[in-house]
């Protein structure tokens, strides 16, 4: 995204992107939230909460892109590197525990 900016093609890999990030987000929370439920994930409902403000937040992108946002390639990069960063590699090690102990590695 950042070497499509500085090219002047920001929007055509935004919009990639988005879409990823969407079919990202059907088929790997559904999964989760899947497991959560069969094994009684106590940390469940935070946990979803994060999954559906990660949706609302793509959702805003989408919305952001239509009306042509100048910023929105640096927001998306913030908001993907947080995501990363506080979701995927803290949050979700808070589950992993729950799903070996359930037989899934």
């Amino acid at each position: 995204m950042l070497e499509a900016m500085k090219q002047g093609q920001a929007n055509a890999i935004i919009t990639q992107t988005i879409s990823e990030i969407e079919r990202y987000a059907i088929t790997h929370f559904q999964k989760e939230e899947f497991f959560f439920q069969r094994f009684n994930f106590q940390g469940s409902a935070e946990h979803i909460k994060e999954h559906q403000d990660f949706r609302e937040k793509v959702s805003s992108f989408k919305a952001e892109l239509r009306t042509g946002e100048v910023t929105l390639t640096i927001e998306l990069l913030y908001f993907l590197k947080d995501w990363i960063d506080h979701h995927i590699l803290d949050i979700d090690k808070q589950y992993s525990e729950c799903f070996r102990q359930n037989g899934l590695k």
